[in-house]
């Protein structure tokens, strides 16, 4: 099996360093990595050369420049250009344990008829271990259920495919600006796609400090828009693939509901309106669809107040039994203590 990393990056050379640096210390002795430049302003090529300077035998290394287009388009464009049958997508900003990809490997080696492994994530602040905390853990409950009530299993970079399942997969939603994992895990998942789990932190993700994405009125409406997206699209192939179970059209629904109040707070009524007739037109039963038409019509309602709109939608919410607040068993997320699943050095 020959494994290639994907990163893509956008700036932060600093933190991408450390990344690559994670990669030189992997304890597989052979494998490639395929840096994604997409569109930075910092010179990711002198990074990328500087690092190579140094690196052991077995590990190639391809650059590529992109004008822009997104993490989701970077990372397409790498899988294109890599060469392994099996691709291992990473963040330019989060770090893996040395023996993330040797395990991975082997887990695909003993499992021939697993189409992915993945492994455990651990969140940390300044330095690996200063929180302590998982990502998540698989456990009892059906996979799929618990991604659709927003309480995904693993994240972009613990996994490792085959190439061939990627493809079968359909690869990354370029349109989506944030939840591409979740869209693509979902819809790998509804395909019939397994993933195989690996009960050791192997992956390290970065809690960053400083502004966010809700911080920025631009972004964050164009994030609303992926977040609707994301969502429908996975409706679409749940339907597609009969996976559409009672429990996961009302969790889908439920996303969508608090996606809602989220655009009217941010007074964009259109992206609410135009959700909730998307989703009546996807709806067959009367009585659901009539619950749906009430909140589209104060959604859609005209001459009134942005905050006046706000507060009666989230009223017709409560009435019609839905909840204008993220109320999904995500509990396990960040409350895992991982000491259990740590790897001895």
């Amino acid at each position: 099996m020959n494994i290639s990393i994907i990163i893509p990056v956008h700036d932060r050379s600093a933190l991408l360093r450390e990344v690559l640096e994670s990669c030189s210390a992997q304890t597989l002795d052979r494998f490639e990595v395929v840096v994604v430049d997409d569109g930075s302003t910092e010179d990711i090529f002198a990074c990328v050369e500087d690092w190579k300077r140094n690196l052991r035998t077995g590990i190639s290394v391809q650059y590529l420049r992109r004008s822009g287009g997104g993490a989701p388009a970077a990372r397409n464009a790498g899988a294109e250009a890599a060469g392994g049958d099996a691709l291992c997508f990473m963040d330019s900003d989060d770090p893996a344990a040395p023996e993330k990809l040797r395990r991975l490997q082997e887990v695909l080696e003993q499992k021939s008829d697993a189409d992915a492994a993945f492994c455990l994530s651990e969140f940390f602040e300044k330095e690996i271990g200063d929180l302590g905390l998982l990502w998540n853990a698989p456990d009892e409950r059906d996979t799929m259920d618990r991604f659709v009530q927003d309480d995904a299993v693993w994240d972009t970079c613990s996994c490792l495919w085959r190439r061939s399942a990627f493809e079968r997969a359909g690869r990354w939603s370029e349109d989506l600006s944030c939840w591409q994992d979740w869209e693509l895990h979902l819809r790998a998942l509804a395909r019939g796609l397994t993933f195989e789990p690996l009960l050791e932190v192997l992956q390290f993700c970065r809690e960053h400090e400083g502004p966010r994405i809700s911080d920025d009125p631009g972004k964050r409406k164009k994030h609303i828009l992926s977040k609707y997206a994301a969502i429908f699209s996975v409706w679409d192939e749940l339907s597609e693939h009969e996976r559409l179970t009672p429990l996961r059209r009302d969790a889908l629904i439920q996303m969508l509901v608090v996606r809602a109040v989220e655009a009217l707070d941010f007074h964009v009524q259109k992206l609410a309106g135009t959700a909730c007739r998307d989703l009546q037109d996807r709806i067959d039963d009367p009585d659901l669809k009539k619950r749906i038409r009430s909140l589209s019509r104060c959604a859609d309602a005209k001459w009134v107040r942005a905050s006046t709109r706000a507060r009666r939608f989230r009223a017709a919410c409560i009435k019609e039994g839905w909840h204008t607040q993220n109320v999904f068993p995500a509990s396990t997320w960040r409350q895992k203590r991982s000491q259990e699943f740590r790897t001895q050095p």
